[in-house]
């Protein structure tokens, strides 16, 4: 008898009137008053369980708050939730998440009970995550587990290009998969072992920078990393490049000419006819600073034809390095 009470105690199942009646009966558990209960569904509850109900009480079943919350960032910048369930009565778990401050909790996600476990698909790099976790059941719900926080950085991939513009001037580009960033932090050390330094500050999705007011025929190194408020990226690659001795001649530059410039088609015809080519060499790179196949620019009657019809859409520089000094021509296919 002693058994089947404590069994009772622990979990009781009993069907009274139709009524099924589940309540789990601990000294810690909310407590309400018999007269909330139906005086017949009281008395046959006592007389079936004896002195472990009296007059004045019955308790429900509050499931136990879960523990030992802990969180991780995966290798994919996602975040990984892992608990301890210390309840045998609960119906769920629900997660609750704030951004950038421990206050302003909402709820996440509702679990299925037994959960110990769960990943954040939606977290965005560059932000601080909170989060805590509760169990769940039609009495209650349990007090929170202990807070925890994750600090997402920047899943960071910058290709760093830099050539020389003109005698005093170094113009950077650079391809990045970063989203919904702020903008990007420049940096340049005057040789390669010198302690980097700030020089610049770009917003948004800016791919590019000239450095201006540099020594000639100097060289210069360069990385940079993106930013969203307080957080940063990785840095790029780091790269050097010379200023020139013989600038960008903006005269030969007014005289070269792109037809049809941006296009669809990915032909483009640069008009140089009257200008003596002889000893010109061209380079053709694309947004990435790749050097691309030289069979691609084709010497043409009034100049030079560029042909991108198999290249994506994109953005493309043709640099021509002549005995008056470089030009170059940015070429967009859409």
């Amino acid at each position: 008898m002693k058994m089947l009470k404590a069994l009772i105690a622990l979990c009781l199942y009993i069907d009274c009137f139709g009524i099924v009646i589940r309540k789990h009966i601990t000294s810690n558990a909310r407590q309400i008053d018999r007269s909330m209960i139906d005086l017949s569904v009281f008395k046959t509850l006592q007389n079936n369980l004896g002195g472990l109900i009296t007059n004045t009480s019955i308790t429900f079943d509050v499931p136990e708050a879960p523990i030992n919350l802990n969180a991780k960032i995966t290798l994919n910048n996602q975040v990984e939730l892992n608990w301890q369930d210390q309840s045998v009565s609960e119906n769920g778990f629900e997660i609750y998440r704030s951004i950038n401050n421990n206050s302003n909790f909402n709820k996440l996600v509702t679990l299925t009970q037994n959960t110990e476990s769960f990943i954040d698909r939606s977290v965005v790099g560059g932000d601080v995550y909170y989060y805590k976790v509760r169990a769940i059941n039609n009495d209650g719900n349990s007090a929170f587990s202990n807070e925890v926080n994750v600090n997402i950085a920047f899943i960071s991939s910058i290709t760093l290009q830099a050539f020389a513009y003109n005698t005093n001037s170094i113009r950077l580009f650079w391809v990045t998969n970063n989203t919904n960033i702020d903008g990007y932090k420049i940096e340049r050390a005057n040789n390669s072992v010198d302690v980097y330094s700030e020089i610049a500050s770009v917003v948004g999705n800016t791919i590019e920078y000239i450095d201006q007011n540099l020594e000639s025929n100097s060289t210069y190194f360069y990385r940079i990393r993106a930013f969203r408020g307080n957080s940063f990226s990785q840095y790029s690659n780091r790269i050097g490049a010379n200023t020139l001795v013989t600038g960008i001649s903006d005269a030969l530059s007014q005289q070269i000419k792109v037809l049809n410039n941006p296009n669809v088609t990915g032909i483009f015809q640069i008009k140089a006819e009257e200008l003596n080519t002889q000893n010109w060499q061209l380079k053709l790179m694309d947004q990435q600073m790749k050097v691309l196949p030289q069979y691609l620019i084709r010497q043409s009657d009034i100049g030079y034809r560029i042909d991108l019809r198999q290249q994506p859409p994109g953005a493309y520089f043709l640099i021509f390095d002549t005995y008056e000094g470089k030009v170059i021509k940015k070429l967009i296919k859409l």
